[in-house]
């Protein structure tokens, strides 16, 4: 059977589908020793993504195309078929196409089709998206698509069920495969940020507003008002522009946290590393994720995790982790005291938290997609 893979989700080059995408092909590729795989990727001036692995049984398959032209033409039209040009260009027929990501994409009748979906944000929460965001899931149209592959992959029990509620699949159709995470870096290879306070609390920023990342800088300033916590700083790592970082802004004014408050902006792996490993908790009161992969990743460094009793956030992390209401500010400052002042809460998360994130490997969803691979395509 030959696999083709779906590569744009990499050209975003950040954030929780191009981390899935990466992972899972080199995962694929690592436990897969039967199949042949065509990587497939389009950007007019970008270079074909890098996967830092090489693999005898795949190939590339990367485009010049300008992504309006082609996403338009498939979108009103129809075409180009991406397994004609695959074919045209690699030589290689197509059984099977598997985007881990929703996008544009035409097929021909007899090639099997595989999507990843993430989450239904764009469904329940639409007034979180951005209006270029919501532009693009109206013309990708997910809902379409989900109704005309042959199987959907989720990335938890949570998401499973959503889809099944919120579209009309036969629920042989969608099976959950949970997210891995990355074995911890060795400590040599991180890398330090200039100024990043030493005492602090860490979440992860994002331009979306179920992030509720103003929700925790308001709980950390009802905890910088006490004296015996005014020793400690708030980490803002990652994306975070626009009118969701003005509103962060709004906050700390309010306050009057400026000095304890640190935007790190977007970071490299080995920064990622330092920051997971000198926090003294993660913070991650988000309204609503389809998995949550930095709680998972905040516990293999043994990181406590505060998140939200929401969508599939206490399914992945289980006891794990503290969980508050996403809602409630008094909540949520009293969690970080009992977190903050307790070195025997500390230690119970910690070990309890590498625990779990032990069990979460990419080796483990890459061989539970290939089943549903298999299974896809013994079907008529």
């Amino acid at each position: 059977m030959t696999i083709a893979i779906d590569l744009r989700p990499l050209h975003e080059g950040y954030g929780g589908v191009a981390e899935y995408t990466r992972n899972i092909v080199k995962a694929l590729l690592r436990n897969d020793r039967v199949n042949e795989y065509v990587l497939f990727s389009n950007s007019l001036h970008g270079q074909k993504p890098a996967l830092q692995i090489s693999h005898p049984r795949a190939v590339h398959a990367h485009f010049r195309i300008p992504s309006k032209f082609l996403n338009a033409r498939i979108r009103f039209l129809d075409n180009p078929q991406l397994d004609r040009m695959i074919e045209q260009k690699c030589g290689k027929h197509i059984d099977l196409f598997f985007a881990p990501n929703c996008d544009f994409f035409s097929l021909g009748k007899k090639v099997k089709k595989v999507v990843t979906l993430h989450d239904l944000s764009f469904e329940i929460y639409p007034e979180f998206l951005s209006g270029r965001s919501r532009r693009w899931h109206a013309l990708v149209n997910p809902r379409t698509i989900a109704l005309n592959v042959d199987h959907i992959i989720t990335v938890s029990e949570h998401t499973r069920h959503t889809v099944l509620s919120q579209f009309d699949v036969n629920e042989n159709r969608v099976t959950s495969i949970p997210l891995g995470v990355d074995a911890p870096l060795p400590r040599e290879q991180h890398r330090s940020i200039a100024g990043l306070p030493e005492n602090y609390i860490l979440c992860w920023g994002s331009t979306e507003g179920r992030k509720n990342i103003p929700h925790t800088l308001r709980a950390f300033g009802r905890l910088q008002r006490r004296l015996d916590m005014r020793n400690f700083s708030c980490v803002i790592a990652g994306a975070c522009e626009g009118a969701e970082r003005q509103k962060m802004i709004r906050v700390i004014h309010e306050y009057g946290i400026e000095e304890h408050c640190f935007f790190s902006g977007l970071v490299s792996s080995e920064e990622r590393a330092y920051l997971y490993a000198h926090a003294r908790a993660l913070v991650y009161p988000s309204f609503y994720e389809g998995f949550g992969l930095p709680p998972l990743e905040a516990a293999s460094y043994g990181i406590p995790v505060i998140v939200s009793r929401s969508s599939a956030l206490t399914e992945i992390m289980g006891d794990s982790a503290l969980s508050v209401d996403p809602y409630n500010e008094e909540e949520l400052m009293q969690a970080l005291m009992f977190i903050l002042q307790n070195d025997r809460v500390r230690e119970h998360y910690r070990t309890h938290g590498s625990q779990i994130a032990s069990t979460y490997t990419w080796d483990r969803a890459a061989r539970q997609t290939l089943d549903v691979f298999n299974s896809v395509t013994k079907q008529p």
